[in-house]
């Protein structure tokens, strides 16, 4: 957490310039007890970014490489799936009902004030 502004900075430069092909979605959180996330982090507040990328699989490692050089992720979870598996990832934290659709929101500009 003590890194979010700085990480929210990055992201607000790097999603600007990202390919068509990558997304992501900024999120403070409450790490799960539960796979795929490693015992050591469950309980803990952290931010984070979830990431979404629509491209050709060989290039992929390009397109991610800059988001792990700026910063080691505590933790990384990537894995080719069809896009309702990422939909439904989070589903059994939630209670069923207030698991919605993933959406986006599209802002002109992310302001950062400390």
């Amino acid at each position: 957490m003590e890194q979010a502004a700085d990480i929210m900075q990055w992201y607000r430069e790097f999603i600007a310039q990202a390919p068509e092909e990558l997304n992501g979605f900024f999120a403070f959180l409450i790490v799960p007890p539960g796979p795929p996330f490693p015992e050591a982090l469950h309980f803990r507040k952290m931010c984070g970014v979830v990431w979404c990328y629509n491209g050709a699989l060989p290039q992929a490692e390009n397109i991610l490489g800059p988001l792990r050089h700026f910063r080691r992720p505590a933790f990384e979870f990537f894995a080719p799936m069809p896009f309702p598996m990422l939909q439904r990832m989070f589903d059994g934290l939630y209670t069923p009902g207030l698991q919605w659709y993933w959406k986006a929101d599209f802002v002109r500009e992310l302001l950062i004030s400390a």
